[in-house]
């Protein structure tokens, strides 16, 4: 009777073991969602994967917005190798316009023009974005600057609307209209 009792006790001793220790036997290839344990690692990583590129898209979006503000004000001279580097726009008879920069901005590869003022110094950089609507925009940089100064985004009789925030270095205009989005960095008075 004590082997049945301690054999009895044993087990149960080893059943509770296996039932607070994590390793269930399943076979590796099989899961309850899809069938694939790899696969689901893979997604899980993709998403971790994601999530990270979406944070450094952030991250970089929001140090070429500062970036484009420090170039306000400047000369050509002063801002040339910034932003990597632009290529000179001017007339045909040499009259300097501005300067042509790649940049990315929202994981978008776009291009950035300057122009000058009447000082020499640069007075606004202004670009188009790639997509028709300017709500992403508007989120996104809503979350890097903060609430704005003003929003229209009831469309106007022209179909445009325009989002404003204004930093210590310039103001910045999003703006939306037939079906294209324009972000615009102006210098203050």
């Amino acid at each position: 009777m004590k082997k049945k009792i301690c054999i009895g006790i044993g087990i149960g001793f080893l059943t509770f073991l296996c039932a607070c220790s994590n390793t269930v036997s399943v076979p590796e290839s099989q899961n309850s969602e899809t069938g694939n344990i790899e696969t689901d690692k893979e997604e899980m990583g993709n998403t971790e994967a994601e999530t990270a590129e979406t944070e450094t898209a952030a991250d970089d979006t929001a140090v070429v917005i500062e970036s484009i503000l420090d170039m306000l004000g400047k000369t050509d001279e002063q801002a040339a190798d910034m932003l990597g580097g632009g290529e000179l726009n001017q007339t045909d008879d040499g009259i300097l316009i501005g300067r042509l920069y790649e940049v990315e901005l929202f994981g978008e590869q776009l291009q950035a023009g300057t122009l000058y003022d009447e000082n020499g110094e640069i007075s606004v950089v202004t670009m188009q974005l790639n997509e028709p609507d300017a709500e992403a925009y508007r989120i996104q940089l809503t979350d890097i600057l903060g609430e704005p100064e003003k929003t229209d985004t009831q469309e106007s009789e022209s179909g445009s609307t325009a989002t404003v925030w204004k930093e210590e270095k310039g103001s910045i205009l999003l703006y939306q209209s037939y079906g294209l989005v324009s972000l615009e960095f102006q210098k203050l008075p």
